[in-house]
């Protein structure tokens, strides 16, 4: 379970927008090893699932509408 958290200029923590028009979204490199799912859609957390042995990478994104405002550099993921 995993739950997005923010840093602010000063490195505090923040909670994520509250905003409807913003969202979080995702892409995985590899889609056959590692899936995200959401208890509830449009949460700021997910859980990763992993589906064979390998190794991917994920990036997180915030979108504003349709298009990203924000994402994370590329994260590897390894599932054993």
């Amino acid at each position: 379970h995993y739950s997005i958290k923010f840093l602010d200029e000063d490195g505090e923590e923040f909670d994520p927008p509250t905003d409807p028009d913003k969202s979080l979204s995702w892409g995985i490199e590899d889609e056959s090893i590692v899936e995200v799912y959401q208890e509830k859609q449009g949460d700021w957390e997910f859980h990763l699932k992993g589906l064979k042995v390998g190794t991917t990478t994920i990036e997180l994104r915030v979108l504003h509408l349709d298009h990203i405002e924000f994402r994370t550099p590329k994260i590897q993921v390894e599932v054993k």
